[in-house]
């Protein structure tokens, strides 16, 4: 079954957005508004939402790499592979689950954390496909992958911007 379902996964176009993860140069800001909070709560969350969409945006240029190499390996491997993925993203949905974003940034953040979420599920639904050798299932999981990592990513960059952070 070597390679068997690395073409399933292979989406060789959105490599480049996976790897934009956590930076952006585009406009934008938060989506709600609402009482400013202090400057110590808005550093606080500052300061954790940049270090997990850094974290977020070192798995995605991983994730992107794994697709993109996915034809060279095992069903095994890839699995393997994925699991791992899955863990290192998980831990980064695990580090937002702690942040309490100021009013302004609320519904943006509750995109990032929702399409973060539906990342992590994708990932181990690669796994699965890998362990059952489902060639269609893994594709579906590789192309809901770069849709939610997009989704993700265009939130944090609303964020990201907003906080005054490329």
């Amino acid at each position: 079954m070597h390679g068997r379902l690395g073409s399933g996964i292979a989406i060789a176009a959105a490599l480049a957005a996976l790897s934009g993860c956590g930076s952006s140069s585009s406009n934008g800001g938060g989506s709600s508004t609402g009482s400013g909070p202090s400057p110590d709560q808005t550093a606080a969350f500052k300061t954790g939402f940049l270090a997990a969409a850094n974290g977020f945006g070192t798995t995605a240029r991983a994730i992107g790499s794994a697709i993109q190499h996915a034809s060279s390996l095992t069903n095994a491997q890839i699995g393997s592979e994925f699991h791992t993925l899955a863990g290192q993203w998980q831990s980064r949905v695990a580090e937002l689950q702690t942040l309490t974003p100021p009013p302004k940034y609320a519904t943006d953040f509750a995109t990032v954390k929702s399409a973060a979420g539906r990342v992590t599920s994708d990932l181990n639904a690669i796994v699965a496909a890998a362990g059952s050798g489902d060639k269609n299932a893994a594709r579906q999981a590789g192309d809901s992958v770069v849709r939610d990592v997009l989704a993700a990513k265009s939130a944090a960059t609303s964020i990201t911007n907003g906080l005054g952070s490329k």
